[in-house]
């Protein structure tokens, strides 16, 4: 056990946690309210790592006003390169409000192989737009914040709490990606700026705040227990990271416009280089806590873990990168909801609920329902092929009834099956308990000696509950006699 040095060590000042708090909110906040206030071409660059070329910057039109069209290349603005206005965010005597409401810009566009000049009228800003197409990651993260306070409120010596709070604010990230940049940030040079700094710090700062939170739920890792202040190391490692990377990625890419559209691969290896420890951290814990109430915490976050994830995963991330049709960023915010929440239930109130239950009849019924799906379409498949050789008919409505009372038949034999193979997979400990209580079921109908009785008693109960001592006290008329073991 970490000793109350070890684990206030770990902690933060109140005030640095309050600190942090309230910069991760001011930081989008201030972006919000640059946006809101400057004039737009009612696009943004495309999000992704094809977001530049040498030649410009691809755009996504988010207003249907705009001159502009989804995969426009912006290669100049003004008549002006755009690899020169890239140059302008490092050069603070360039920087100029450039471009009012109502003004027209003239961009060089390359739309469908064809160089053209648009003229653009700059207006208000696609506020609706960015919140159609982004309020689930908005709403996750805001639940992710207000489980993050409420947790701390209610934890606020746990060093857990403190890393989900981190966590939870830092995912602020998410305020200010929804804005993203455009072309005029880029033109005044000050706009990149205001975008970038407050992106970037919060993207980097929630990543070893993922970490450290996987170090220290449900109990802080052993390591810990001599250094717990090496925690707080993973926050400026991982800055270091992020800034070598835009280091040598520099050299690689001399000019500021390809530099720039390749920051997001740094993004990336920070992510990589976190998230991978931070998983094989809580694959550890959940290991090393198979019993007590820390194994119900954790239970809670690998649970909600491998929903959102493999959702995430199969239905977005996946498609995505294979070119396939998706649920889009807002189906996505909303498969990761039951992450912020579960972690809420599990370190605050975990046991309002029994998870073993849960993901007990999760895995019988999931794989009972892909069993009988597969046996009813193949039935009918089948039996539609002998029907239809007998009777000469394609489609038969015998074939679908028999596989469906076929399911009916199978439906209780098959769960019964399924549901102790998986008490035998997954569940041993369960399932040798339950056996041994069948046996001493058996043993109590024809056992009349009670001293043999006791001992199998004190047996079974060292078998199924595994205690580090049992007694057993027993009255005899009228003295008491003690049986133990240890």
């Amino acid at each position: 056990m970490l000793s109350h040095r070890s684990i206030e060590s770990m902690l933060a000042p109140r005030w640095l946690i309050v600190g942090i708090g309230i910069a991760c909110l001011f930081l989008p906040a201030m972006v919000w309210i640059y946006q809101i206030t400057s004039p737009s071409d009612g696009a943004r660059m495309t999000k992704g790592p094809q977001a530049t070329s040498r030649e410009g910057i691809f755009v996504d039109v988010l207003s249907e006003d705009s001159q502009l069209r989804a995969g426009d290349l912006i290669t100049g603005v003004q008549g002006v390169p755009m690899d020169v206005w890239a140059e302008v965010p490092w050069n603070p005597s360039s920087w100029q409000s450039r471009g009012e409401r109502g003004q027209t810009m003239v961009y060089r566009v390359v739309r469908q192989g064809l160089q053209i000049e648009v003229p653009v009228l700059l207006g208000e800003q696609p506020i609706r737009a960015i919140l159609r197409d982004n309020w689930s990651v908005l709403l996750f993260t805001l639940v992710f914040q207000i489980v993050a306070i409420f947790i701390l409120i209610q934890k606020p010596k746990e060093p857990a709490a403190q890393a989900l709070f981190i966590w939870g604010m830092t995912t602020s990230h998410f305020y200010v990606w929804s804005t993203f940049l455009q072309i005029p940030d880029i033109v005044k040079g000050y706009g990149f700026w205001i975008y970038i700094i407050p992106a970037s710090l919060l993207w980097v700062s929630n990543w070893p705040a993922c970490l450290q939170l996987s170090l220290t739920f449900p109990t802080p890792v052993p390591f810990l227990r001599v250094r717990p202040k090496l925690v707080w190391l993973l926050y400026p490692i991982t800055y270091a990271i992020y800034l070598s990377y835009l280091v040598v990625s520099r050299f690689i890419f001399p000019s500021s416009l390809e530099w720039i559209g390749h920051w997001n691969r740094g993004d990336t290896l920070v992510a990589i280089v976190m998230f991978i420890p931070a998983v094989t951290a809580m694959v550890w814990q959940y290991r090393r806590h198979r019993t007590g109430p820390e194994h119900r915490k954790i239970q809670w976050v690998v649970f909600s873990g491998l929903f959102s994830g493999s959702m995430a995963m199969f239905l977005y991330i996946i498609p995505e990168f294979l070119g396939l049709p998706s649920l889009g960023v807002n189906a996505v915010g909303l498969l990761l909801l039951p992450f912020p929440l579960a972690i809420a239930i599990a370190i605050w109130r975990y046991q309002l609920f029994d998870i073993n239950l849960i993901i007990h009849r999760t895995l019988v019924y999931g794989v009972l329902t892909l069993t009988l799906g597969f046996i009813f379409f193949g039935g009918v498949t089948l039996l539609q092929r002998v029907f239809g050789a007998i009777t000469g008919t394609a489609n038969s409505p015998v074939a679908i009834v028999i596989s469906t009372l076929s399911m009916a038949a199978l439906f209780n034999p098959l769960r019964i099956r399924i549901q102790n193979l998986i008490d035998r997979r997954f569940y041993r400990s369960k399932y040798d308990a339950q056996k041994t209580l069948e046996r001493f079921s058996f043993t109590l109908r024809g056992e009349v000696e009670l001293d043999k009785l006791s001992q199998h008693l004190v047996e079974v109960v060292q078998e199924t509950m595994q205690p580090e001592m049992i007694s057993l006290w027993l009255r005899r008329s009228q003295d008491h006699s003690n049986k133990s073991s240890g």
